[in-house]
């Protein structure tokens, strides 16, 4: 957008067309799909928030209907984001090495605490850290 201002004329040049609320990159499809997404999200919310007053055959069908929708999502996430899978592999996996690492280090530090009647905070954490 540019605006030109002389003494007495403010003019202004934008995009023809263009809507407020609107970028450039997106479709009203898009708009449209986003909407429509939104208001499956709150159906669902909506759903999950009555789901004591719902008959079993509604209960199974919403049930079912998302059994499906996370099976097809982990199915098909190898194929559409490889990258993205690996990565969050490798970040569960690394999480996890962690957490064992933390969890074994409190472990020992704990049971050498109760046996000799003290706990000092600074003493934990330097149990905790990494050797090298």
């Amino acid at each position: 957008m540019i605006i030109h201002m002389d003494e007495n004329v403010l003019s202004h040049y934008g995009v023809k067309g263009m809507r407020w609320g609107f970028s450039r990159g997106k479709s009203k499809a898009d708009f449209k799909r986003q909407a429509k997404d939104a208001k499956e999200r709150n159906k669902r919310k909506s759903v999950a928030k009555g789901r004591r007053t719902l008959s079993d055959k509604d209960l199974d069908s919403y049930i079912s209907r998302l059994q499906k929708e996370k099976q097809l999502k982990s199915l098909t996430a190898a194929d559409t984001a490889p990258g993205k899978t690996v990565a969050k592999q490798i970040l569960g996996e690394s999480g996890k090495n962690v957490l064992r690492t933390v969890i074994t280090g409190v472990g020992i530090y704990a049971v050498r605490a109760a046996l000799q009647k003290n706990f000092d905070p600074k003493e934990a954490a330097a149990a905790l850290k990494p050797k090298k």
